[in-house]
Parts: structure tokens; C-alpha cells; sequence
């Protein structure tokens, strides 16, 4: 968020390190979904959510950065904000339709952050899924 806010999304530098860090979420998060089963059970589950919360909101505010410092909205986005808020409505899987992407590029990260949201959504479901289903299977 620092990043679009103070106007650094202008050196590609920037727009390179919020790719990198979000491709390291993507692969932590993966690793918690298909090589769960080699790790030490999780210290807690609220720590669990918190930290898929915290690691979704990573994913928006980077998609953010790629949409100011690529340009993808083009004159759309008035403000710093403007790139904020169209990530977070994409990420809610909201979709107003104000601002959207003007070329084939910008669709495309636009696409690949919906599908994300999607795994997001998901992984938190079964974390909070298999809580209450834990919760109910020590009260029997």
C-alpha cells in the first residue's frame, strides 16, 4: 500500500518486488495446501487465519502496485487511491465496473487475481471448516 501511496510504483524496481513477494505468497500458500501433511501440526488455527487474511491482503495491495506502476488502468484512475480500490473491488470478487482495465494486458492480471481471490476464498472456508468440524469432534 506504501508503495502506490507514495508514488513509488513508478520504478519498475518496485512493480518487480511486489511480483516477487507476491509469487513467495503464492508459493507459501501452496506449500500449506499440498505438502501440509510433511509439516508439524499448526500451532493454532487463528494463527492460521490470520495469517491467510494478512497474505490475501498482501496479494491486493501488490496487484495494486502492478496496476499503477504497469499503467493498466490508464486515465481511470484519477488518485494513488484509484489503483487501491480497484484492486480491493476485484478482490472482494465485487466488480463495480467504474474503472477497468484498457488493454489486453491489464485484463489479464485482472483474471489471474480473480483466480486467486477464488483460492483465497476457498482455503479460508476449509481452515474454517476443519475448525468447527475439530471443535465439534472434541465435544463428543
Amino acid at each position: 500500500m506504501y508503495f502506490v501511496l507514495s508514488g513509488l510504483y513508478r520504478y519498475k524496481i518496485t512493480v518487480v518486488l511486489s511480483a516477487f513477494l507476491m509469487l513467495e505468497t503464492i508459493c507459501y500458500v501452496s506449500s500449506l495446501i499440498f505438502v501440509a501433511d510433511m509439516f508439524v501440526k499448526p500451532r493454532s488455527c487463528r494463527r492460521n487465519i490470520l495469517m491467510l487474511f494478512l497474505n490475501y491482503l498482501e496479494i491486493s495491495f501488490c496487484f495494486a502496485v502492478i496496476y499503477a506502476g504497469l499503467n493498466l488502468l490508464g486515465n481511470q484512475a484519477k488518485s494513488n487511491i484509484d489503483y487501491i480500490y480497484f484492486s480491493v473491488v476485484t478482490s472482494t470478487t465485487i466488480g463495480y465496473g467504474d474503472i477497468h482495465p484498457i488493454n489486453d494486458l491489464g485484463k489479464i492480471f485482472v483474471c489471474i487475481q480473480a483466480v486467486m481471490v477464488v483460492a483465497f476464498i476457498v482455503l479460508f472456508l476449509n481452515f474454517f471448516g476443519s475448525k468447527v468440524e475439530t471443535l465439534e469432534n472434541e465435544k463428543e
